[in-house]
């Protein structure tokens, strides 16, 4: 059974991490932090010192390649969410396909491994354009002939007198 201490705990804000930062730089001594700080930082800010150590970690890093401002603040803003195609590789993937093989969204979505979505915003926003692949073709002389009869064949004599 866990008890609430091992309970996961939300992700630190910006302005949280800036504290910790700040606490770290307080406690520092020519950039250098005493034994057992990250543990009473942590525990101060209810974090786990692995937490504190890291943030530290990246900071002091990011101060060591000549970075400064905003090296604390939280990556997972930029990294989440679903990852953007570029629409020059959606209107390849779309233009590979033969324009009659293209009627069907849900076929060109499989063969394609883009999704009916991503295909239905690509007719949307103009990478792409809709196009009707149906061409009935002009009769020849012996299907107009075979339709003249067929046609022939429901007529009753009878009923034309």
């Amino acid at each position: 059974m866990s008890s609430p201490d091992s309970m996961p705990k939300s992700n630190l804000t910006d302005n949280e991490r800036k504290a910790v930062i700040d606490e770290l730089l307080k406690l520092s001594y020519n950039g250098k932090l005493p034994r057992g700080v990250y543990a009473k930082v942590g525990s101060n800010m209810g974090r786990d010192p692995t937490t504190v150590s890291s943030m530290w970690k990246r900071y002091a890093s990011a101060v060591a390649a000549g970075v400064v401002g905003r090296e604390w603040t939280s990556r997972i803003k930029q990294n989440s969410g679903r990852k953007r195609k570029s629409h020059d590789e959606v209107r390849a993937k779309l233009v590979s396909f033969p324009v009659e093989d293209r009627a069907v969204k849900r076929r060109v979505a499989a063969a394609s491994g883009l999704s009916r979505h991503l295909i239905r915003q690509a007719v949307k926003e103009g990478i792409v354009r809709r196009q009707a692949t149906f061409i009935t073709p002009a009769l020849t002389s012996e299907n107009k002939m075979q339709r003249v009869e067929h046609a022939l064949s429901f007529i009753d004599d009878a009923t034309l007198r």
